[in-house]
């Protein structure tokens, strides 16, 4: 894997190259050029989040393929962005963000709202089920509000914060051994727990009781201490109490009312919606 070192020099030359028409960065001629808070932004967004996701932005989120194939259901689609929007930018019309250039992109700028979210401890829940093959578009919507959550680094206060992207398996494994990964989990300024499904009907009490001790110290330390937590669920939860089935810490970030909850129903989540 490409360290976050590596991705920073490499982004430092392109965008030095296209933003100040020099071969690298300490040539820049300007002083207070944005060269290197971009290239730090663009490297974090391609260490953090999943291959494929970075490139794409809330205006990909259109319920379709890039060929133009409709994967989501369009009012459902719609529904799912004005709640990103919400999230990330509370105040932008939904048709203003039909087509990305300058002008949009500095009206994300100025309505980001995504510095509350970090204040106030708001999570998000997206979920849905999934049957055959088509793809959900999860992922790809966490990833915008974690691209935005990256993005706040061009303002020097929000620059030491933390981001990780965990799915839910390899967390379960990490509090199982106890290791040094499970505690930048637990204490990060924004997570990503990808990919949380559960046979419901084969849950014992046991199976229960034994993620209830796993995960609850977990995640309750991140409700109390309002830490954003976006769960992504290959499930639909609110057909059942996430409690009963993930332990009370999960249950308590689902059933937060300041919790944005999104449903994005379709196939096979590790797809990209916008492709």
């Amino acid at each position: 894997m490409t360290s976050l070192s590596q991705l920073k020099e490499r982004f430092h030359k392109t965008i030095a190259k296209k933003m100040c028409s020099v071969k690298d960065m300490p040539n820049c001629p300007n002083d207070k050029c944005s060269c290197a808070i971009s290239a730090e932004i663009k490297a974090y967004w391609w260490f953090v989040i999943p291959k494929g996701y970075p490139q794409l932005s809330i205006f990909d989120f259109d319920g379709k393929t890039r060929a133009g194939k409709t994967i989501l259901d369009p009012i459902k689609a719609l529904d799912a962005k004005k709640k990103l929007i919400q999230y990330c930018w509370n105040g932008i019309p939904v048709d203003k963000l039909s087509e990305r250039n300058d002008k949009t992109e500095a009206l994300l700028r100025h309505f980001s709202v995504i510095n509350k979210r970090r204040e106030r401890g708001s999570s998000m829940v997206i979920y849905g089920s999934e049957e055959g093959s088509n793809p959900s578009g999860k992922t790809f919507a966490a990833s915008i509000v974690m691209k935005e959550a990256i993005a706040q680094r061009r303002k020097p206060e929000f620059c030491n914060q933390t981001y990780f992207w965990v799915d839910y398996q390899t967390l379960k494994k990490s509090l199982q051994d106890g290791d040094t990964a499970s505690v930048d989990y637990e204490t990060c300024d924004w997570l990503v727990v990808d990919d949380i499904i559960a046979d419901v009907g084969k849950i014992g009490s046991q199976k229960v009781q034994y993620l209830s001790s796993l995960f609850d110290p977990f995640f309750v330390y991140r409700y109390n201490n309002r830490l954003p937590t976006i769960l992504v669920f290959r499930m639909d939860v609110v057909k059942f109490d996430p409690s009963d089935i993930f332990g009370r810490g999960i249950g308590r970030i689902c059933e937060d009312q300041d919790t944005t909850m999104v449903e994005l129903s379709g196939g096979e989540g590790n797809k990209i919606a916008g492709q």
